[in-house]
């Protein structure tokens, strides 16, 4: 096996209640990066992907943050 990247937790969506995966992954030197990932519930053919990894909305920030 080979080295922990990340983590993933099992999700539902609040209103459709679709499943989906999301977590962290540790990029190194760019620090961790949120990541959601839904089935291809499109997919019409094998070479299509089963799943797609989307970057996570980053949390929102207070407006009296200087940065």
């Amino acid at each position: 096996m080979g080295a922990k990247i990340g983590a993933l937790w099992k999700n539902q969506s609040r209103d459709d209640k679709i499943p989906f995966l999301s977590g962290l992954i540790n990029a190194g030197l760019f620090g961790q990066i949120r990541v959601v990932v839904f089935r291809n519930e499109l997919k019409k053919n094998e070479k299509e992907p089963d799943y797609h990894i989307l970057l996570s909305d980053p949390p929102e920030q207070p407006e009296d943050m200087p940065f």
